[in-house]
């Protein structure tokens, strides 16, 4: 299951999370790093893959505070 949250950065900016739920047990958690195009559709399958084997994962948003997202 994948969520889609808003966490508050120091400076006050709202940071876009996506949050991957494992639907097994869960053996850990990981906060997944993005690439320069963000959290694109790449990222998101290595997030499912990662919480399919257990982990919980968060995949942040970092490029939202400063560029548009792009889907390639």
């Amino acid at each position: 299951m994948t969520d889609k949250i808003t966490i508050k950065t120091a400076d006050d900016k709202d940071l876009p999370v996506y949050i991957f739920e494992p639907s097994v047990a869960r053996i850990g958690a990981i906060v997944l790093i993005q690439e320069i195009f963000g959290v694109n559709d790449h990222i998101k399958s290595i997030a499912n893959k990662l919480a399919n084997k257990g982990f919980i994962v968060w995949a942040v948003s970092y490029t939202h505070l400063t560029l548009p997202t792009s889907d390639l």
